[in-house]
């Protein structure tokens, strides 16, 4: 083993000196390390032969070209051989960065072969050589975790952004342009403001049709795409069962399975009508709400806005709705929790997550018990009543919105019947928590306890 290191150690130095550009230019950015491009006469320029000697074959520069640099070497001797191909090369770069035909001539580079800026050499020592380096390269970026938590869309939104402390100004402003896109969102398809594309199809129930915004549209045709898959398990039609159910000291008891009965009928996700140009119209007294998707979508477009300005490592939470993207600040990935249902402080299943996200939903969040039944405030569209039998299901996707819609619907399906649907979707996992607190894993998921 020891042998083994000693014989790699100098091949690995001398990989970061080459008399290649395209070699050079790979290992630049590989290592994110600059070029020093080093013009010489090795069998004729003593100046030349001194800096060779006295810098680049001094074993502490050996060691520094390792960790920080890339040498180029460009040689003109007047003796020694060069095949046809370098010197071709060696003529371009001198063209271009030693016009004038110094010897050494030494030029720094970044990694997209840009000259930084010309250094000399007069004798100096290997330390003194090292700092004249230093100095000119640009400092390096580090980076910190940045995080805000704010009310939006009728729940919190937070954000965890891992960003250069050089930017920090710019930082604050992208995720103040975040909590601005949520609330573009919310104005667009919130059920609670009057003047949203939702509320405005819901007040022309019965009447003609609504046109709406371009994205509202799609998003209510991925919407009934997904309760199609559903077999009717996520509805956007939900919201007339509501004037029933109110989990609050309002609700009547006993249970009116007539009147429930009598609401069924305008919960039918296949009565909502997508028209040409971006029309929509319901029968009367049907409404639609977002509320299973809504918050999803709004985390997908905030992602992207995040993607699009650079921000390659990143968390947005809305309130268990989440996204994680790259890793942490120390490299580590992104761990996402899923409590027990009985006790929000237990974490039953760490999943560790890169550009997925992680729903989860469940029927302790909110609820109400009645002759010693717990009844959850998730309604099942088929039946109008609380679901009963699962406990929590975590949905994994790549689209929050997705993830969002299918986390519900597998407490309306069902454990054997909400598994095999995820597992015939691509990219898309499930963990399931009956109400014996078993725990269920889709096929492909690996990250088990």
């Amino acid at each position: 083993m020891h042998l083994l290191f000693f014989l790699l150690f100098p091949f690995l130095l001398s990989a970061q000196i080459t008399t290649d550009e395209t070699e050079a230019i790979q290992l630049a950015k590989e290592g994110e390390k600059p070029i020093l491009l080093v013009f010489s006469g090795s069998d004729w320029c003593q100046p030349c032969i001194r800096f060779d000697k006295n810098i680049l074959q001094n074993d502490d520069f050996k060691t520094y070209i390792q960790e920080k640099l890339v040498v180029l070497k460009c040689d003109f001797p007047q003796r020694l051989p060069l095949t046809a191909k370098t010197i071709q090369q060696n003529e371009r770069l001198a063209e271009q960065f030693n016009p004038n035909g110094e010897f050494p001539s030494l030029v720094l580079l970044n990694t997209e072969f840009k000259k930084i800026t010309k250094l000399g050499y007069t004798g100096q020592s290997v330390d003194q050589f090292k700092k004249e380096i230093e100095a000119v390269l640009p400092a390096k970026t580090t980076y910190k975790e940045y995080r805000k938590k704010v009310p939006l869309m009728g729940s919190f939104f937070e954000f965890i952004l891992v960003a250069p402390t050089q930017r920090e100004t710019e930082t604050w402003q992208l995720i103040n342009d975040c909590i601005a896109e949520g609330k573009r969102i919310e104005q667009l398809i919130s059920e609670w403001i009057p003047s949203s594309d939702i509320s405005r199809i819901n007040q022309s129930a019965g009447q003609d049709a609504v046109t709406v915004q371009a994205e509202v549209y799609q998003l209510l045709q991925r919407s009934l795409m997904l309760s199609e898959l559903t077999q009717g398990a996520f509805d956007i039609t939900f919201l007339a069962y509501y004037e029933y159910w109110k989990f609050d000291k309002t609700q009547v008891f006993p249970f009116d399975s007539a009147k429930i009965q009598d609401l069924a009928q305008y919960v039918d996700y296949r009565q909502v009508l997508l028209l040409p140009d971006n029309r929509v119209q319901l029968p009367s007294n049907t409404k639609i709400g977002l509320g299973g998707i809504g918050q999803g979508y709004a985390v997908d477009q905030i992602k992207q806005l995040l993607l699009k300005k650079g921000i390659e490592n990143f968390v947005i939470n809305s309130s268990g709705d989440i996204y994680a993207q790259g890793n942490r600040l120390d490299g580590s990935a992104w761990r996402v929790g899923i409590a027990s249902p009985s006790n929000k402080d237990e974490i039953v299943q760490w999943l560790p997550v890169e550009n997925f996200a992680v729903v989860t939903s469940g029927t302790s969040e909110k609820n109400f018990e009645y002759q010693n039944t717990i009844y959850s405030h998730i309604i099942n569209p088929k039946t109008g009543f609380p679901v009963e039998g699962i406990q929590s299901a975590t949905v994994i996707s790549e689209f929050t919105e997705v993830a969002d819609a299918l986390a519900t619907s597998i407490l309306v399906l069902g454990t054997e019947i909400g598994l095999d649907l995820i597992n015939q979707m691509p990219k898309t996992h499930c963990v399931i928590i009956d109400r014996n607190q078993n725990i269920h894993y889709s096929n492909d998921l690996e990250i088990k306890n």
